[in-house]
């Protein structure tokens, strides 16, 4: 142990941030299987037919015309999901414990070491839920220390959505996976986040990992205009400008990821969203309905139970299958209310303090944020700059001047 220190913790927490793909191990690899296996049963045992007929006639029923009262007159099954096997992280294990010592031993505030040990717990339950997928009292209590659970504010805010907003026609997608890339390329350069990179993918979402300092685009796949700009917005200028900003200070922790910041980073982006006016009723009612699954979850409702319950809340049957598998994923990856959770935290937060800066200094919680801005931590990127450089990156097609620039100066300083 001789010799290490914060810097060391830094690299620890990076390498096992990047190392530790936590969606390969919790992504249900047999779910197109187990979602027709799902939905034929629905319809057996709601379609009245022969024995010889049931095939035919049950594959000319829609999901979406079974009502949902119906659902709770019969037995919905529970898919049976497999996952990868999980890998062996016991040298990791043992790296954690050797960094609480190295923590408790640094010459750093209070608020920092917590801010470093909470760190690692997060570390520990996420390889944890690697360790133990399909386990559903290990993966909860896991999920929980890294995301906490749905407040009773978030509940009733995804309640109030669900009941106050009426679903939108989808934009049309018509731009390219090159098109987004290149936006967010732009971005990227506009700003001076040079040792970024930008890769594809082949499936999944438009995402950001920090520990890698990259954003992964998916491939095969269409955008709408309003969700380039929005995607740009959400990712670029919120989740990997956070990151950015955070390997600039001392502690690097705040660029890979520090304790508690799930929900306030989610909840920034939704926030900007919403300040730049590029968020639709769609986005809110997919939050509301994921928090509810999640305390579904919670609460101890099975897969079925859970699916009927988004159904009751007006999705459709793509939507309730989405989100509850979303939420029943490994035995109970209890994270999707983070969304809704880091909002209402967010908007508290901004209404109190009349700004968000704080907030971008790094991958860090609200919680934390006050205390580690008083330590002069500074933001060199700015969200303000990221949706300026739309008006010279986006792609052709796609007008940059709807997004309100003035709603998001409101609580930035340019």
């Amino acid at each position: 142990m001789s010799g290490k220190n914060l810097d060391w913790v830094d690299e620890l927490a990076q390498t096992i941030r990047s190392d530790v793909s936590i969606y390969q191990f919790v992504s249900p690899q047999n779910e197109d299987i187990e979602r027709r296996r799902f939905e034929q049963e629905i319809r057996e045992q709601l379609v009245p037919v022969e024995d010889d007929e049931v095939i035919e006639a049950t594959q000319e029923v829609s999901l979406d015309e079974i009502r949902a009262e119906d659902l709770r007159n019969i037995d919905l099954p529970e898919p049976d999901f497999a996952y990868a096997d999980g890998a062996d992280y016991s040298s990791q294990i043992a790296s954690l414990e050797e960094a609480r010592e190295v923590v408790s031993r640094a010459e750093a505030s209070e608020t920092v070491k917590n801010v470093y040990l909470s760190t690692l717990d997060e570390l520990e339950a996420l390889i944890d839920i690697v360790e133990n997928v399909g386990d559903r009292e290990t993966v909860q209590q896991a999920s929980q220390i890294i995301y906490g659970s749905p407040s009773e504010e978030a509940l009733n805010w995804a309640e109030d959505t669900l009941e106050s907003l009426d679903s939108e026609t989808d934009e049309k997608k018509e731009f390219s996976a090159e098109d987004m890339r290149r936006s967010v390329e732009g971005a990227l350069e506009e700003v001076g986040m040079s040792d970024w990179k930008v890769n594809y993918t082949q499936k999944g979402v438009v995402s950001v990992n920090g520990a890698s300092r990259e954003i992964r685009v998916p491939e095969n796949r269409k955008y709408g205009e309003n969700e380039i700009l929005r995607l740009v917005i959400h990712e670029i200028g919120t989740h990997a400008l956070r990151s950015a900003n955070g390997y600039l200070h001392e502690f690097e922790i705040l660029g890979s990821g520090a304790a508690e910041y799930h929900p306030t980073g989610e909840g920034l982006a939704l926030f900007m969203e919403e300040a730049t006016g590029l968020s639709d009723n769609n986005l809110k009612r997919k939050y509301a309905a994921r928090a509810l699954a999640a305390e579904s979850l919670l609460q101890g409702d099975d897969f079925g139970e859970t699916y009927t319950l988004m159904r009751e809340k007006g999705l459709n049957h793509d939507q309730a299958w989405s989100i509850s598998t979303r939420a029943h994923r490994a035995g109970g990856f209890v994270k999707d209310h983070i969304y809704a959770e880091g909002l209402q935290q967010v908007t508290q937060y901004a209404e109190k303090e009349g700004t968000i800066d704080d907030l971008l200094i790094g991958k860090i919680s609200e919680k934390y944020a006050g205390e580690l801005s008083d330590s002069e931590l500074d933001s060199e990127y700015n969200p303000v700059d990221i949706a300026r450089s739309l008006e010279r990156h986006a792609p052709e097609g796609v007008d940059p001047s709807s997004i309100n620039l003035e709603g998001l100066r409101e609580y930035v300083e340019s």
